[in-house]
């Protein structure tokens, strides 16, 4: 009787020294959570990152750490915010991508509130007040160190209500779970995108296919005019629409059309570089056709960044 009661009394102590020794150590949130890149967030920013909110307001990870020469800032990227730090020491810094985004007043479409409502904030240094849900989540959330002071209105952006601070944006979805429906939005990502590691070209990092929306696809043949018993080979290059920064990890099929066939090749994922060839195999094809070829690059979630489309002809 003894034994038996003895083992699960032993497994329960082990579990409690096994938690007492870990719960010191700072953890991340497991990469996919929220589309996860794969990247953690650097040593200088993990304690921040974890104390405030984690991937609830920050997102995962752009890019690694790098230094901004314009600033002289070490600097990361998350999909929903960017944070900065100087070298020598110092606060941690949350660059005001809420301003670089806000749209000019003549162009904002103001969302209609009650103007008496008793749940409301007003900020004098900006003039403008947050109130209800939006207020709800701005002071459950560390919102004067975190956000900043609102600079805009409630606006109507694509049917959905938002509103600006200094340093984010917040959005309501009516659709996501109760608790979830107040959301920080994805400026990290779209200013990654538009301006950020091409502010600093000597980083030269590739972008990951997994966060963006579109690319710019080109594609050559190694033959524009293909001979008897010569193989054909194709090499794609895909890259962001700024700046021409490589997007490495893009998934590139190939859907080739010759004498009324039609074949689908995969080609694979881009590199590091944005690039990757391979051959192009042309069973039984006769001479003076013309091989019409559409190239089309996509993320790992099967979305469509980008395609182009060539064409060659055989002759022998």
């Amino acid at each position: 009787m003894r034994r038996t009661t003895f083992i699960p009394w032993l497994a329960l102590l082990l579990l409690a020294l096994l938690a007492a020794c870990t719960a010191g150590e700072p953890t991340v949130p497991p990469p996919g959570l929220a589309g996860g890149t794969g990247i953690q967030p650097a040593p200088e920013f993990l304690t921040f990152y974890n104390q405030y909110g984690g991937l609830r307001i920050f997102g995962n990870p752009l890019g690694d750490i790098y230094l901004d020469e314009s600033t002289g800032r070490r600097v990361q990227y998350f999909q929903r915010m960017r944070l900065e730090i100087d070298p020598a020491g110092g606060p941690i810094i949350i660059t005001p991508l809420g301003e670089w985004a806000v749209p000019p007043p003549v162009e904002q479409a103001l969302a209609s509130v009650a103007g008496d409502s008793p749940h409301s904030r007003s900020f004098p240094e900006t003039g403008l007040a947050v109130q209800d849900a939006f207020l709800d989540f701005y002071e459950a959330n560390n919102g004067p160190l975190l956000l900043g002071p609102p600079i805009s209105p409630q606006l109507i952006e694509g049917g959905r209500r938002v509103q600006y601070f200094r340093n984010a944006r917040l959005e309501w979805d009516p659709d996501a779970p109760l608790d979830n429906r107040i959301q920080v939005s994805l400026l990290g990502q779209s200013h990654y995108q538009a301006v950020g590691i091409y502010e600093n070209p000597v980083i030269g990092q590739p972008v990951p296919a997994a966060i963006m929306q579109e690319a710019a696809v080109t594609a050559t043949v190694k033959s524009p005019i293909l001979y008897a018993n010569e193989e054909q080979v194709i090499f794609v290059t895909v890259e962001t629409p700024q700046g021409g920064q490589s997007v490495a990890g893009a998934l590139v099929s190939l859907v080739v059309t010759y004498g009324g066939q039609t074949q689908v090749v995969e080609l694979g994922q881009t590199g590091s570089d944005g690039k990757v060839q391979g051959p192009i195999v042309l069973p039984n094809i006769a001479p003076g056709l013309k091989v019409q070829v559409q190239v089309s690059a996509a993320s790992p979630g099967s979305r469509t960044l980008g395609s182009t489309s060539l064409s060659f002809k055989t002759w022998w």
